[in-house]
């Protein structure tokens, strides 16, 4: 495994534990782009369950989305089913900033993993991935 599959293979496992949490650590994703990302997984959304799954005041979301409205990265609609409520999407554009986002990361994911021969950048993905696991367990069990 070469360094850039290694950084797209850690990226992506990033982003999937992220995306099964269902508690998002308030300083993982914190404005703009913590929204676009989540709006990148899951289409259609209203902003008061943006503010419960990112952990944003409903002042601080609508804010973040006027921003990224003005900006055309996302648009708002009325839902069609009770139309006091919006429903929040991103465009095609907030898509490619997401994309554009991701490859600078994967980018400097690779650069890190330069610095490591293959065996030791598959014990580092295989070990995070077991703390990743490990960590997505406790906060499922975080209840019990």
């Amino acid at each position: 495994m070469n360094a850039r599959n290694a950084a797209e293979e850690f990226f992506w496992m990033i982003v999937k534990c992220r995306k099964n949490l269902t508690e998002i650590p308030q300083n993982c994703s914190q404005g703009e782009n913590g929204v676009l990302v989540y709006l990148t997984f899951f289409d259609k959304v209203s902003p008061s369950e943006l503010s419960e799954k990112l952990n944003l005041s409903l002042p601080r979301i609508a804010s973040i989305l006027n921003s990224l409205e003005n900006k055309k990265l996302v648009v708002k609609n009325l839902d069609n089913d009770d139309k006091r409520k919006s429903i929040v999407e991103i465009t095609e554009e907030g898509r490619k900033l997401v994309d554009e986002k991701r490859k600078e990361a994967i980018g400097d994911i690779t650069k890190v993993f330069e610095n490591l021969n293959e065996e030791e950048r598959k014990d580092y993905i295989r070990l995070t991935k077991k703390v990743l696991n490990s960590i997505e367990c406790k906060l499922q069990n975080k209840d019990v």
